[in-house]
Order: structure tokens, then C-alpha cells, then sequence
């Protein structure tokens, strides 16, 4: 009942939204979103760098799955959810977010970081179709944005900063092991695939 009503309460909304757009602008949701998607990938980060034992990472019914699943070496991340499952379709809803973000051309720097915690979230969540979901929601964006070549320039860019970014993290020896974790979960995931 709890993953039922956690379920609901993302989607409940979105069809509200739809039902009444002439009243709301999306654009003024925008941040909001962003706050509970940079919040939700934040808790799942922290789940994932903890052990699998700790109370963050146990299952809203014990009695039914008594441990967590598990990816490579880590736990397969749910977020404020019950199940991993509803972390997966949480994920779905960041990628379209992003989706958004990136056609209505919101601030380049929040778009390309929440792009690179979205996909980080989406390996640490194990699902292998979430990752692709992910990738082709997002990658969806630049390409029928209309301005193909401005957004795969744009895109280049936002590569470019990444990597800037991640050579001075590596630089100040990665203080907040976002880095070796973002690694580790992108290790676990390719392990996950290459089993099945």
C-alpha cells in the first residue's frame, strides 16, 4: 500500500497538470522538480556508498524481501521508495524533466548537472532498462529540439565542462567520492549486463 501510494503521488501531478495547464505554467514547477530530483539522487548516493545492513537500506516489508538487492558490490539504490522499482520510475520522471529542461533551455549549468546525476542515479539503480530509457528520453531532446548541430554543440560543451570538472575534482583527490562512485556504479552496472 505505501509503494502504491508513493507510486500515485508522482504521478497524481502530472495528470492534474495536464488536466488543468491553462492555469499552471510548468516553468514556475521547474525548480521544485529539480530540488526533489537533486534531493532523491542525493539519498540514493548516500545509500549506495553505505552498507548493505544499514536501516537506509532495508525494504519497506521485511517479511517479504529480507535483504537488499545488491548490483556488483553495492545495493541497488531506492531512494525515498519502497522497492527499486519505484526508484526506476522516479528516474523515468527525472529524464523527462531533463527532457524539458533542455528544450525550454533552462540554465545550462543546472541542465548538465542534474543530466550527470540523473545518469548516475539511473546506474545505480541496477535496471538496466531504466539506463536506456534514460539515455534515449534525454538524447530524444537534442535531437527533435529542432536545432540539432546548436544542441549537440551545446552538448559538447557541457563535456567539456565535465571533464574540466572532474579533473579538478581528481585534482583535490575527489572529496565527496562522487567520482569513485559515480565509477563504481557504472562498473556494476556493465557487471549486471555482461551476466545477463
Amino acid at each position: 500500500v505505501i509503494g502504491f501510494v508513493l507510486h500515485l503521488g508522482m504521478w497524481i501531478p502530472f495528470f492534474y497538470y495536464f488536466n488543468n495547464r491553462s492555469y499552471l505554467s510548468i516553468d514556475r514547477l521547474i525548480p521544485v522538480f529539480i530540488l526533489i530530483t537533486i534531493a532523491e539522487i542525493s539519498l540514493a548516493m548516500v545509500q549506495y556508498s553505505l552498507p548493505f545492513e544499514h536501516f537506509l537500506n532495508r525494504y519497506a516489508n521485511e517479511s517479504i524481501i529480507n535483504h537488499a538487492a545488491s548490483i556488483g558490490d553495492s545495493i541497488r539504490v531506492t531512494g525515498s521508495f519502497s522497492y527499486i522499482g519505484g526508484f526506476g520510475s522516479f528516474m523515468f520522471f527525472a529524464s523527462c524533466l531533463i527532457h524539458i529542461m533542455i528544450i525550454r533551455k533552462t540554465n545550462f549549468i543546472i541542465t548538465y548537472l542534474l543530466l550527470m546525476l540523473g545518469l548516475m542515479g539511473a546506474f545505480m539503480s541496477g535496471y538496466r532498462a531504466v539506463v536506456g530509457l534514460f539515455v534515449l528520453v534525454v538524447f530524444s531532446a537534442f535531437v527533435f529540439s529542432g536545432k540539432f548541430m546548436r544542441q549537440m554543440i551545446s552538448l559538447f560543451k557541457g563535456g567539456v565542462i565535465l571533464i574540466f570538472v572532474l579533473f579538478f575534482n581528481s585534482i583535490i583527490n575527489d572529496p565527496l567520492g562522487i567520482e569513485s562512485r559515480f565509477i563504481r556504479s557504472y562498473d556494476n552496472f556493465t557487471q549486471r549486463v555482461e551476466r545477463s
